[in-house]
């Protein structure tokens, strides 16, 4: 019994140094194709452009720009694209953003921070979720990333 209660405070002391922070980022933009590549279905491949602004839920704010490959196969959508995040104190973000689905108008991916500036330097590595929703070339996205609480707190902290 005693065993079993040191491993039990053990863990639960583990997991509440363990925890996540959720932080939040809403974008929108336009994206430009730049070079296509016309397949004999109707499908393409496209050097994809995009400019935007975002805006997290700490009130920082700024543009957006992103580079990558868009391919649109059928009527799916298999989206790379590597966006630079510059804020409103000029601190930059890099991060990988990735989307394969079957509707070509809306979906869900992933970003993943490369790199980064000043207090964006803390997310490095950090892994989010977006969901992505398109009106002609204008796109629309919420993202969530699940922080570790350390990193979160110095992120917060830092001026």
């Amino acid at each position: 019994m005693k065993f079993l209660i040191i491993n039990l405070s053990f863990l639960i002391t583990f997991i509440s140094f363990s925890k996540e922070v959720i932080l939040k980022i809403e974008a929108s933009g336009r994206g430009k194709e730049y070079e296509v590549m016309q397949l004999d279905n109707k499908s393409k491949v496209v050097l994809y452009k995009t400019e935007g602004n975002f805006k997290t839920d700490l009130d920082l704010y700024g543009s957006t720009d992103c580079l990558g490959v868009f391919k649109k196969i059928n009527n799916a959508a298999d989206l790379d694209l590597t966006c630079e995040f510059v804020d409103q104190n000029n601190n930059k973000m890099w991060a990988t953003l990735i989307r394969q689905t079957e509707d070509i108008d809306a979906g869900v991916g992933r970003m993943f921070v490369i790199g980064g500036t000043g207090k964006w330097n803390y997310l490095i590595g950090t892994s989010c979720k977006y969901a992505v929703t398109l009106n002609s070339s204008i796109w629309f996205t919420s993202t969530i990333c699940n922080v570790d609480q350390d990193k979160y707190s110095k992120f917060k902290k830092e001026q």
